[in-house]
C-alpha cells in the first residue's frame, strides 16, 4: 500500500456474519463526537460515525472459496473517495468499484431476466416492479445502500434467496455486487417508466398505463392512446390544426 495516500485516523470493523452466504465485512468507521448524560451531568464522548462510513467492503466467503473466477467475492460500499485506493489495496482488491449507474442497470437487467424465468404475467411484473422501485427510490432518497437480499425478500418472501442466488450464478455472468452503493436514479425509473426515441419521435409513458390498456398496441402494430386529458388534446389541436 506503500504507492497509496495513507488514510488517517478511524477504526477498522471486522464482522463474520450469515445470511444465504457467509460473508465477512471490513469496514472504515471514523469517530464523532457525541453526548451522553451521567448522573444529571451532560459528558462529552467520542462516537463510532456510522452515517459517514469512510468505506466498506463484504467478502463473499462461498465465492471466495469456489475456484470458478466467474463469482464476485468482494463488494464495496464506497464512502469518503480520499481513502478509496488505499482500503481497496488493503483488501487486495486488483479493481476499484464500479459506478452507481453501471451496478444499477445490471441490477435491473437481472430483474427483468428473472421475471422472463419465472414466467410471470404482466399484472405481476408490474406489481413487483413497483415494489422494488419503491423500496429502492426510498433508500437512493436517503442516501443508503440497497442490499440484493433484501430485494429477494420482497420479489419471494416464500423464498427469499431466490433472487439473490439468481443474481449471483455464475452461467448469468451479471457480476452484479451483493450491495449497491447508491441507486442511479436514470436507471431506476427503467422499472416504471417506458422510453422510446427514434423515427423521427419520443415517446415516454408509465408502464402501468400499458397494463390498464390506457394505451394499446393493435393488431396493425399501431399504437393506440385512449382516455386522453383535455389539456392534452387542445395543445395538439393548437399545435397543428389550421384554424384560420
Amino acid at each position: 500500500m506503500n504507492d497509496k495516500p495513507a488514510s488517517t485516523g478511524g477504526f477498522i470493523v471486522i464482522a463474520d456474519y450469515t445470511t444465504s452466504h457467509r460473508f465477512i465485512l471490513v469496514a472504515l468507521v471514523n469517530s464523532k463526537e457525541g453526548y451522553t448524560e451521567s448522573e444529571l451531568d451532560i459528558i462529552k464522548i467520542s462516537q463510532l460515525n456510522i452515517e459517514q462510513l469512510g468505506m466498506a467492503g463484504f467478502v463473499n466467503i462461498n465465492n471466495y472459496q469456489n475456484e470458478d473466477t466467474a463469482y464476485r467475492p468482494l463488494s464495496f460500499m464506497r464512502g469518503n473517495k480520499d481513502v478509496a485506493g488505499y482500503f481497496a489495496s488493503f483488501l487486495g482488491a486488483e479493481t476499484n468499484v464500479e459506478s452507481s449507474s453501471h451496478m444499477t442497470g445490471i441490477f435491473i437487467k437481472a430483474l427483468k431476466e428473472y421475471f422472463i424465468e419465472k414466467e410471470y404475467n404482466l399484472n405481476t411484473k408490474e406489481q413487483l416492479n413497483q415494489a422494488v422501485f419503491s423500496f429502492c427510490e426510498e433508500k437512493r432518497k436517503n442516501k443508503e445502500p440497497v442490499n440484493i437480499a433484501a430485494i429477494s425478500s420482497i420479489l419471494n418472501p416464500d423464498n427469499t434467496d431466490e433472487f439473490f442466488e439468481f443474481t449471483q450464478n455464475p452461467n448469468k455472468n451479471y457480476n452484479l455486487n451483493t450491495i449497491i452503493e447508491l441507486i442511479d436514479k436514470r436507471q431506476l425509473d427503467k422499472l416504471t417508466s417506458f422510453s422510446y426515441k427514434g423515427d423521427g419521435f419520443k415517446i415516454s409513458f408509465d408502464k402501468e398505463l400499458y397494463n390498464e390498456r390506457k394505451i394499446v398496441l393493435d393488431g396493425n402494430n399501431n399504437l393506440i392512446m385512449k382516455d386522453l386529458q383535455p389539456e392534452f388534446i387542445a395543445r395538439l389541436k393548437q399545435e397543428f390544426e389550421n384554424n384560420d
